[in-house]
Parts: C-alpha cells; structure tokens; sequence
C-alpha cells in the first residue's frame, strides 16, 4: 500500500514540474520531494524483499521441522523421475547427510549407472521451499539435474563452491567402490585439484584418489549427472590400481 501511494506521490510531483510555470525556488522544492520519493520507493522494495527472504527461510525452517524426511525423499524422487524420463533414467539412490544430498541414477533399459549429483544444503534449501510452496520444483531439479553447466571461468570463480561438490562425489564412488574404507578425508592442495584419502585397515596404506586440473577440465559445459558418471569413473580407475 505505501508503495503505491509513493508512486502516486512522485507522479504528482512530475507533473506539477511539467506542468506548471513556476518559481525557482518551487522547482528546487519539488525536485526535492521526487528525490525523497524515489529514495523511499527504494526503501520499500528492499524491505519487500528482506521480507521474502525471511519468509522464505521460515517456511523452509517449518517444513525441514514438520515433514518426515522419507516423504521428502519420494516427493524428490517422484520429481526427479519425471525430469529423467525422457532419457530413460530413474533415481536408484537418495543418501542424505549432514552436508547434503547425493541422488544417483540408474539407466532403466540395463540397470547401470548413469550418473550422480550432490546437492549441498543450500541446494536443499531452495527445493525444499519450491516443494512447499508448490512452485518452481520442476525448474530446480531440470537445473542440478541436467542444465547447471560450469564453464572453465565458472570452475576458476566458483572454485570454493565447486571443490567440495567434486570431492562429496569423489568420496562417495569411493566408498562405493570400498565399502570397508572409514575416515574419509577431503583436500584441496593447491587451489585446482581435489584430493580424497580413506583409511582402511591398520595394515594396509590408506586409499588416496586425486582429481587434478586436467580431470576437473573434463567437466567443463558437461550435464551434472554425466559429471558425476565422470568423477565415479576416475575414482575407479584409480581404486584399480591401488587394490
């Protein structure tokens, strides 16, 4: 409502200035007047919008406290079905953990493994208020799904947000791979690789699974689920040699 009547208020002001033949001193006055205006208008936009965040972050905050989690995971799965239907893909897993969420994908014509993805709890977030508020969950999951591509600048710019998601998909194809594997450890040693160690038995030395420049390269302008069919394969190949 104040909104409305600010832009009612600076309206009047322009024209009266337009308008009217007037002194100086009343043009000054009604400069002042469209000023304070627009510099309230840009007051209320950004409480409006303070707003929405902070109402966005307590329905998110309802819904993680209200809903069981398994109806949160068929909810997604139902979902993300939907998106991967066309290419005959199917959700074959959702692990939750306190960093996030891995979803893999099966291919359904011959059951192997077509892809991974790890979405963080900021991620989460997001899909959690598109899913209460009935909205945008379809266009969330298209995006962490198929069409969230990084570019070589994006991968340099982002570097602090994208290492960890390769290394939470790292880990887990390692842990797949070995299951008897414990204590898994996660580096970034020099600011453009990603370094994965896992302990196993006193005896034996620990795995140790490095993705440098050259693999992440690999991942540029690639859909997310093939990234992670990508990172899996690296980590195999390396787990191979060190059995």
């Amino acid at each position: 409502m104040i909104g409305y009547f600010l832009i009612a208020l600076s309206f009047l002001a322009a024209a009266v200035g337009t308008l009217s033949q007037t002194t100086r001193t009343i043009k000054i006055a009604i400069m002042c007047i469209a000023g304070l205006t627009a510099g309230a208008s840009a007051w209320v936009y950004y409480d409006d919008e303070q707003e929405k965040t902070l109402n966005k972050r307590l329905i998110v905050s309802l819904v993680q406290a209200t809903q069981d989690e398994s109806a949160f995971s068929e909810e997604l799965r139902i979902a993300a079905n939907d998106i991967m239907d066309d290419r005959t893909w199917y959700v074959s897993s959702l692990t939750f953990s306190s960093s996030g969420l891995h979803l893999t994908a099966n291919n359904s014509t011959d059951d192997e493994f077509a892809g991974a993805i790890f979405l963080d709890n900021r991620k989460l977030r997001d899909i959690r208020y598109a899913l209460a508020a009935q909205t945008g969950l379809a266009e969330e999951l298209q995006l962490h799904l198929l069409t969230d591509l990084w570019t070589a600048d994006t991968i340099e710019s982002d570097w602090n947000r994208i290492a960890p998601t390769i290394g939470e998909l790292a880990a887990s194809a390692l842990e797949d791979f070995a299951p008897e594997a414990v204590q898994t450890a996660m580096g970034f040693p020099d600011g453009n690789s990603v370094r994965i160690v896992a302990k196993r038995d006193i005896q034996q030395s620990p795995y140790v699974v490095v993705l440098n420049r050259d693999h992440i390269q690999a991942l540029v302008e690639v859909e997310p689920l093939e990234r992670g069919r990508i990172i899996s394969g690296i980590v195999v190949e390396q787990m191979v040699d060190q059995l």
